[in-house]
C-alpha cells in the first residue's frame, strides 16, 4: 500500500497537503493551511477536534524482535481545525503510532495515504 514511514509517538504528514486540498476542492474558501507556522499549539485557536482511526502497517525496528510486522486497522488520528485571523482557516492532523507487543518499542508506521485524505478531507468539510 501506499503510505508514509514514521517512528514518532506522533506524525504530521504535510506532504499529503496538497491531496487534502484536491479532495476538499470547491468546499473551503480559503483555502486551509495546513499546520501553520502559528500552529494550533500557538497563536491558532482550536475551533473543533475530531478523533477518528485510519490503517497503517508497521514493522519492529528492534534486530532482536521475531515479529515481522502487523497491520492497524485501528490507529488513532486527531484532526484539529483552526483560525489564525482574518478568516483563516487550517488544521493539523496527529497520527499516533503503535508499540510492538514483544518489544514495547514505537514501530516504524505506514500509513494508508488514500485513508487519511480521506478521513481529514471529511472533518475538513464539517
Amino acid at each position: 500500500p501506499k503510505g508514509h514511514a514514521a517512528q514518532d509517538a506522533t506524525v504530521t504528514l504535510p506532504s499529503l497537503h496538497e491531496a487534502v486540498l484536491a479532495a476538499t476542492a470547491g468546499l473551503i474558501r480559503p483555502l486551509p493551511w495546513f499546520n501553520h507556522s502559528a500552529g494550533l499549539d500557538g497563536e491558532a485557536t482550536v475551533i473543533d477536534e475530531y478523533p477518528t482511526n485510519i490503517m497503517a502497517l508497521f514493522q519492529c525496528l528492534n534486530s532482536h524482535c521475531g515479529r515481522a510486522g502487523w497491520g492497524s486497522m485501528k490507529v488513532g488520528i486527531l484532526t484539529r481545525r483552526g483560525g489564525a485571523g482574518a478568516g483563516a482557516m487550517g488544521y493539523d492532523a496527529l497520527v499516533f503510532n503503535q508499540r510492538c507487543k514483544g518489544r514495547n518499542r514505537l514501530g516504524a508506521m505506514v500509513v494508508n495515504e488514500d485513508v487519511y485524505v480521506e478521513r481529514v478531507a471529511y472533518w475538513m468539510k464539517k
